[in-house]
């Protein structure tokens, strides 16, 4: 099972999304900062959030919205989770298969 956010789904190494936008620009099988960043801000765009809404949606400041979107790789994960659980993802991490 993915992350899962609505519609669209994409998979990412051993992570998967669902979301509810066409990522066209994010690697497949290739998660990074940067493409988290990506699939989080256009997943905010897509319900019509701005950022200082979401921050305070999530919890967080807007500072960490900016630096989450931007594709910070230092950032908390706990606060990284719980921003993509406002926007209604689920996570799941999926175990390699026996061999790999």
């Amino acid at each position: 099972m993915p992350l899962v956010v609505n519609a669209c789904f994409i998979l990412i190494g051993i992570i998967a999304l669902q979301m509810t936008v066409n990522y066209n620009n994010v690697p497949l099988g290739n998660m990074d900062s940067k493409s988290l960043g990506l699939i989080v801000h256009s997943e905010r765009k897509a319900q019509q959030l701005r950022q200082a809404e979401l921050a305070a949606a999530a919890g967080v400041g807007i500072r960490f919205i900016v630096d989450l979107e931007a594709g910070k790789p230092t950032l908390q994960l706990e606060k990284v989770l719980h921003v993509l659980a406002t926007l209604g993802c689920d996570v799941t991490v999926i175990p390699p298969a026996d061999g790999l």
